[in-house]
């Protein structure tokens, strides 16, 4: 599962009084759709491993060896 917490920076000090709402605003939209592409990898990994158990397939994919290492 995914958790990714992205810092936002802290404009208070930068931003000119008339538009520290707007920059509040647009900070909160940031943070709902970080979360929200958090739980939507972390359904489309659910929804992966759904589809492998369905094919019958296995968790991870295995790999042939290439035949042209040498020991």
């Amino acid at each position: 599962m995914l958790n990714l917490k992205l810092p936002l920076p802290d404009f208070s000090n930068s931003v000119c009084p008339e538009c520290r709402p707007t920059v509040v605003a647009l900070q909160k939209i940031i943070e709902l759709q970080a979360q929200e592409i958090v739980e939507l990898k972390n359904r489309v990994e659910v929804l992966e491993d759904e589809i492998r158990e369905l094919k019958k397939l296995s968790k991870k994919p295995k790999f042939k060896p290439s035949g042209m290492e040498k020991a």
